[in-house]
C-alpha cells in the first residue's frame, strides 16, 4: 500500500514480488496517479486541473487555520510562494530537521516517479482509494492507470484530506476494505 507517490513504489514492488513468484493478494494505491498521466493531458486540461487543486488546497487549509487546527506558520508552509518567503526572510523557521528529511525523501520519490514508466499489474488485484483532496474524476479515470491495471479495479472514497487518509478520518474505511480483501484472499469484486 502506498499514499500518493509512494503508491507508485508499492505498484512496482508488487510487480517485482510477483515476478519473483511471491503471492501478493492486492496492492492499494491512495491518491496515486499513474506517472506521466497528468502531463500527457492537453495544456488547458492540466492548467484547469492544477487551478482546481490549488483552489481546493487554499479552501481546505484556510478552513483548518480558521478553526484553529493549524498554526499560521504551518499554514504558510503549505504553499510554495509563502514557504519561499519564509525560507528567504526567516530561514530558521522554514523547516525543522524532520521536515527537511521528509521533504528530501518526498522529492527523491517524485523525481524517480517522473522517470518511471508504469508497467502492467494485470495479474494482481489493484485497489484505488481517493481522498477528498482528489477530484471525483480520478475515480472514473482510475487515476490514469487504465491499461496498466484490470478494468474492474475498484476505487473507494475516503473521508478526509490527502494526508488524513492514514489518520483517524480515513483509516476506518481503509482498514475495513483491506481487512475484507485479506479475508477474501484479494477478490476483485467491485465495491464502493
Amino acid at each position: 500500500m502506498g499514499l500518493c507517490v509512494n503508491g507508485i513504489l508499492a505498484a512496482e514492488m508488487t510487480r517485482q514480488l510477483r515476478a519473483r513468484g511471491h503471492d501478493v493478494s492486492f496492492v492499494a494505491l491512495i491518491d496515486s496517479w499513474a506517472p506521466g498521466y497528468v502531463r500527457s493531458q492537453p495544456a488547458l486540461t492540466r492548467w484547469r486541473w492544477n487551478t482546481e487543486k490549488r483552489a481546493k488546497r487554499l479552501v481546505y487549509f484556510t478552513g483548518k487555520l480558521l478553526r484553529g487546527r493549524m498554526s499560521l506558520m504551518t499554514y504558510l508552509k503549505e504553499f510554495s510562494l509563502t514557504l519561499k518567503l519564509i525560507e528567504r526572510f526567516a530561514p530558521a523557521r522554514a523547516m525543522d530537521a524532520e521536515e527537511e528529511i521528509t521533504e528530501a525523501v518526498t522529492q527523491y520519490l517524485v523525481r524517480a516517479a517522473r522517470r518511471y514508466t508504469p508497467r502492467g499489474l494485470s495479474s494482481e488485484t489493484v485497489l484505488f482509494f481517493r481522498s477528498q483532496a482528489t477530484h471525483p474524476r480520478a475515480k472514473r479515470l482510475q487515476f490514469g492507470w487504465r491499461g496498466f491495471v484490470p478494468d474492474e479495479s475498484p476505487v473507494f472514497d475516503l473521508s478526509g484530506w490527502h494526508e488524513d487518509s492514514l489518520s483517524e478520518m480515513g483509516i476506518d474505511k481503509l482498514s475495513s476494505v483491506l481487512g475484507e480483501r485479506l479475508e477474501l484472499g484479494g477478490s476483485a469484486d467491485r465495491c464502493s
